[in-house]
C-alpha cells in the first residue's frame, strides 16, 4: 500500500459507485456537483461554511479518482480524503479499502535482493529521500518516516541494483526535484512560447510549477494567451487558469497532484489550442 494513500478493493469500488447512484437518485446531485465536496467539508468540520477551503487532500480531481478510478479500476487517493469520502457516501472505509494480503507481501519480499533483507536489521543516521513513484514495489514493503525518507547506507546499493537510476544523488537537496520538462509551443504566425513544467515530490503529493515564457527575443508574451490546467479527465481545474495582457513577460501556475495522477496544460491563442499531457 502506498504511504499515506488508500484505494478501494474491487468489491469496495462497486459499493462506492452504488452509493453514488443512490445519493444521485435521492438528491439529484450531478457527478461533478460541488455538493459532494461541501458535504465532505462539513463532515470534516461542523463549522465549515461556503467559501471556506475544502479539507486538505479533498478536491474535485480527487473525488473523480475516488469514484471513477481509471479504466474501471480503483486508484490510490489521499488517505484522509478516502475516509471522508466514504463518510459522505455513508460507507465504512474499513469495509471499502483494499487490504494487503500477507501471502502476497511475503512472495514479493522473497524476490527482493538480499541487501533489502539486511536493511531491516540495520540502523544508520544518514538519510536520503526517494522518488516514491519510481520505487513503488519497494515502498509497499518498507514504511518510511513522516518525511518519506529511508536509511541511506543500507539501501543505496540495493536501489542501484533493483532500479538503476532511481536515486540521482547522495544529497537530499538534489533529490527534491525532478528534472524540469521544457517544450517549445508553436501558436501560429511565427509565435512560439516556452513551456516549463517542474515537479517536486513532497510527503504525500507532488508539487507542480508551470511556467510559460516568451521564446527567443520576442517579449512580452502574446496578448490574450490563455493557459489552463486540466485534470486527468480533461476537465479544467478551478482557479488554475491565466490569460496574458499586453505587458506580461511570463505566466506561473502552481498546484499539487497525487503520485501517478496525470494532468495537462492547455495553451489557447485565438483559434489555436495546444494541449500537453504530463
Amino acid at each position: 500500500m502506498k504511504k499515506d494513500s488508500l484505494k478501494a478493493s474491487e468489491d469496495g469500488f462497486l459499493q462506492i459507485r452504488q452509493a453514488v447512484r443512490k445519493i444521485q437518485d435521492d438528491f439529484g446531485w450531478p457527478f461533478d456537483s460541488h455538493e459532494w465536496l461541501e458535504s465532505a467539508a462539513r463532515i470534516n468540520d461542523e463549522f465549515w461554511k461556503e467559501g471556506d477551503d475544502y479539507p486538505n487532500g479533498c478536491s474535485q480531481s480527487t473525488w473523480k479518482r475516488f469514484v471513477s478510478g481509471k479504466g474501471g479500476k480503483p486508484l490510490y487517493i489521499n488517505q484522509k480524503a478516502f475516509k471522508i469520502f466514504c463518510k459522505v457516501l455513508q460507507l465504512k472505509w474499513e469495509d471499502i479499502v483494499e487490504k494487503e494480503k500477507e501471502e502476497e507481501t511475503n512472495q514479493k519480499y522473497l524476490k527482493l535482493p538480499e541487501i533489502f533483507q539486511k536493511f531491516i536489521l540495520s540502523k544508520s543516521s544518514t538519510e536520503i529521500q526517494l522518488c516514491s513513484y519510481e520505487v513503488d514495489e519497494f515502498l509497499e514493503l518498507y514504511p518510511t518516516d513522516p518525511q518519506g525518507r529511508f536509511l541511506k547506507s543500507q539501501i543505496e546499493e540495493a536501489l542501484q541494483r533493483y532500479k538503476r537510476g532511481s536515486c540521482r544523488s547522495d544529497s537530499t537537496e538534489d533529490l527534491e526535484e525532478i528534472e524540469p520538462t521544457t517544450k517549445l509551443i508553436h501558436l501560429g504566425d511565427q509565435q512560439t512560447v516556452k513551456l516549463i513544467v517542474q515537479q517536486t515530490p513532497k510527503d504525500e503529493e507532488i508539487g507542480v510549477r508551470v511556467w510559460v515564457f516568451p521564446s527567443g527575443d520576442v517579449v512580452p508574451l502574446p496578448e490574450g494567451l490563455q493557459v489552463t490546467i486540466l485534470d486527468e479527465y480533461g476537465d479544467p481545474v478551478p482557479n488554475l487558469q491565466k490569460q496574458t495582457n499586453s505587458k506580461d513577460k511570463a505566466i506561473l501556475l502552481e498546484f499539487a497532484v497525487e503520485p501517478e495522477e496525470n494532468f495537462s496544460v492547455k495553451l489557447t491563442l485565438q483559434d489555436i489550442s495546444i494541449t500537453e499531457n504530463f
